[in-house]
């Protein structure tokens, strides 16, 4: 990205500012001068305050995701984010910390439409990709 900053085209790759790292705006240029020359002006950069060289070790370390710990508990409900199961809905059953496991109980989705064209015999070797029945209970009714 070039700032145009007071006639003088600057190299600014990137500029970042974090939530959790307040008071700090992290800069990307090729030159401590762009850095110097693009903070210039603005109201909250004071013009005593030099820019420190970031380590690149300690760049990745401020970047890094943070992940939330999740706390399940039994008999609530959850939905699977991989696998077969996908986005179907689950009950807790047990929780296992030391082990970090999990045992639930699945809902699963049944495609009625195409359990009933492959009882029938129609379109037996066609099968529709990134086809994933919505999310809902059997209905008895509509299965027979």
């Amino acid at each position: 990205m070039d700032v145009q900053s007071q006639g003088i085209k600057q190299q600014i790759k990137s500029v970042i500012t974090l939530d959790y790292l307040t008071n700090y705006i992290y800069i990307e240029a090729d030159k401590e001068a762009h850095v110097k020359e693009a903070c210039k002006g603005m109201r909250h950069i004071y013009s005593n305050t030099k820019p420190m060289l970031v380590p690149i070790k300690e760049m990745t370390d401020v970047l890094s995701v943070k992940s939330k710990s999740v706390e399940l508990s039994k008999d609530t409900w959850v939905r699977v984010k991989l696998g077969t199961y996908k986005g179907d809905l689950a009950k807790v059953l047990d929780v296992d910390n030391m082990r970090q496991r999990v045992t639930i109980k699945l809902i699963p989705r049944i495609d009625l439409k195409a359990l009933a064209n492959k009882l029938e015999g129609n379109e037996v070797g066609k099968k529709k990709k990134n086809f994933v029945p919505p999310p809902r209970f059997i209905n008895t009714r509509e299965m027979k």
